[in-house]
């Protein structure tokens, strides 16, 4: 699902984004109906029950970050999903080592960053989980490396 965010962020156009990537080759761009699509989204405001395409008011946003995508993950959809009001946090997760990160909003909007390893645990404040790090590697070969 698409998140959609204030008006300077609304729809292109096929066209503008494929000159987008026509521009940047090296990297990667998801698009869906005209808006740029986040890994995870997730939202408890009963606005959002039902959506099919968009979700509005998210309070969670998650990215895995790739060599094609990071920048533009760390950079502009950052930014992006900073500036929405119901957003609580925004997690990476990095696809070639056992990195996550967390960023959380804090009191008087400012955003605080967690940055976690295999033996951390997550506790994520918007949906009350809480979980080790090491389980979202589970079966990949970043523990096995680590245990080696």
């Amino acid at each position: 699902m698409a998140v959609e965010r204030s008006a300077q962020y609304e729809r292109m156009s096929l066209e503008a984004y494929l000159a987008v990537v026509e521009q940047d080759p090296e990297h990667a761009y998801e698009y869906l109906d005209g808006r740029v699509c986040p890994d995870v989204t997730v939202s408890c405001d009963v606005r959002d029950r039902g959506a099919q395409e968009v979700i509005r008011y998210p309070c969670l946003v998650a990215e895995v970050l790739s060599p094609t995508t990071e920048a533009r993950d760390r950079g502009q959809k950052s930014l992006q999903y900073h500036s929405c009001p119901s957003m609580q946090e925004y997690l990476l997760s990095s696809s070639e080592f056992p990195l996550f990160e967390v960023f959380r909003r804090e009191k008087q909007e400012f955003w605080s960053l967690y940055t976690l390893g295999p033996k951390d645990t997550i506790e994520l404040t918007s949906l009350n989980p809480r979980f080790p790090v090491a389980e979202l590697y589970h079966n990949t070969s970043f523990l096995q490396e680590a245990s080696e």
